[in-house]
């Protein structure tokens, strides 16, 4: 449920509801060592793994609110990375490594927002109402659905 992604190393991470709660899992690709890398009772869903396969972003509501978080690959180190009072949620970590992309309400549209994997301070991409996004395998370009301007109608 909700999103998967692959690890450089060919692992797949998940999440999956699992009696209470819905679980961030890492698995072998022949289906073999499963680890639970996080439990959430809140529903996370979309789970992004960095390019170094460190860190998997996903976006909870376990702390009130859509949010982004972190956690470190072997299931430690969880952390709030985006926050406010809106929703933020659907990371995309650059293929560098230096950026993670997300969808965020902000300024009360939904609009493209980046902040560095280290953390810092956000900053806006798109100035028209986004939908989730992936990065081209070399890096050069985002494709995204991007609604059209006085329109209900979205676009690649």
């Amino acid at each position: 449920m909700s999103g998967l992604d692959w690890t450089p190393d060919g692992e797949i991470v998940y999440f999956t509801n699992t009696g209470e709660t819905n679980d961030l899992l890492k698995i072998k690709s022949d289906g073999t060592d499963v680890r639970t890398l996080t439990k959430d009772p809140k529903g996370p869903g979309e789970p992004s793994v960095s390019p170094d396969g460190k860190f998997v972003y996903f976006e909870s509501v376990r702390s009130g609110l859509l949010h982004v978080w972190r956690v470190s690959a072997d299931g430690s180190d969880l952390k709030q990375f985006t926050s406010g009072d809106f929703a933020n949620f659907a990371p995309a970590v650059s293929p560098d490594g230096r950026w993670v992309y997300y969808l965020s309400w902000r300024t009360g549209s939904q609009l493209l927002w980046k902040m560095p994997a280290e953390g810092g301070e956000p900053i806006q991409v798109t100035d028209k109402p986004m939908g989730r996004v992936a990065f081209s395998p070399d890096g050069k370009f985002l494709a995204g659905a991007q609604m059209m301007a006085g329109s209900t109608a979205w676009q690649i």
